[in-house]
């Protein structure tokens, strides 16, 4: 598999898993994230060629594994069916309901390879989220640096619907936005007790990869800008980026305002907002 195909396969598996998670009426947004970090340590352990089942439903039994992680289990027949109707939409097929039968194939699979993603990564159930490291970083006392902090986390949001968190650890993510963010603030990086900011991390992170994060992130949005025009609305200052890059709310990367981030559990404050937002409709 060529690096260009392998590209094609990822975006394929993260379209169908958000495909299916949307299928999946009442599903809290924060299971789609930790399906795809649960899929990440997958991928750091088996690569996509050498799956020995279909790709879709690797993924899928990411998300199972991922509503037991917060302990509030995915009805099974519910996700094979998510599943069976995400297949159909994928292959352009109509809508139908699957036959007891087809529903006991996916559902056998699914127990099967999610003992399977198990035993490869180890029973590691520590899940991590980048918006925990960019919190991290918005503890240092320097000038600037809140701000840097809430369009860091607006980015963040952005990446779940990217490739990244399949290629990179939450760490790196981090990284990557604080950098963005840092690039469009053109708020100059501070050093930690002497050593480059990126280091107060982990001291493995290169500054290599997260360039090549923040690099995608601005080739991301300037297509998206160039594809569907620039922004009339006034936003708020922490979303300047709509501007410059033409990427505004409703346009498939949301850029969602944080305007106090904090960390409530594993849940970003964005995905408590919207929680909160659904709960109060």
């Amino acid at each position: 598999m060529t690096e260009d195909e392998e590209i094609l396969c990822v975006n394929d598996i993260m379209n169908s898993l958000r495909t299916i998670f949307q299928f999946i009426h009442d599903c809290p947004e924060h299971f789609f994230y930790i399906s795809l970090v649960l899929l990440h340590k997958y991928l750091r352990k088996v690569a996509i060629q050498k799956f020995s089942h279909d790709k879709h439903l690797v993924s899928t039994a990411c998300l199972l594994l991922a509503s037991k992680v917060e302990n509030a289990p995915l009805k099974l027949a519910k996700l094979a069916a998510a599943f069976h109707k995400a297949q159909l939409k994928r292959h352009g097929l109509p809508a139908k309901q699957p036959s007891a039968h087809q529903l006991f194939q996916i559902q056998s699979a699914l127990c099967l390879i999610e003992s399977e993603v198990l035993t490869e990564i180890g029973f590691d159930f520590d899940v991590e989220l980048p918006y925990r490291y960019i919190q991290e970083y918005g503890e240092y006392e320097a000038d600037g640096i809140g701000e840097v902090v809430q369009v860091a986390s607006c980015i963040c949001n952005d990446t779940f619907i990217m490739p990244l968190c399949l290629y990179y650890h939450p760490m790196q993510i981090a990284c990557g936005c604080i950098y963005f963010s840092t690039l469009h603030l053109k708020t100059p990086l501070p050093n930690f007790g002497g050593n480059p900011w990126y280091k107060f991390l982990h001291s493995e992170i290169e500054f290599a990869h997260v360039q090549e994060i923040a690099n995608y992130l601005k080739h991301i949005y300037k297509k998206i800008g160039e594809r569907r025009g620039k922004g009339s609305v006034k936003q708020c200052p922490y979303t300047q980026l709509k501007y410059e890059y033409g990427c505004y709310q409703g346009y498939g990367l949301s850029l969602i305002h944080i305007s106090e981030p904090t960390r409530l559990g594993m849940i970003s404050y964005a995905v408590f907002c919207l929680k909160k937002k659904k709960k109060k409709k």
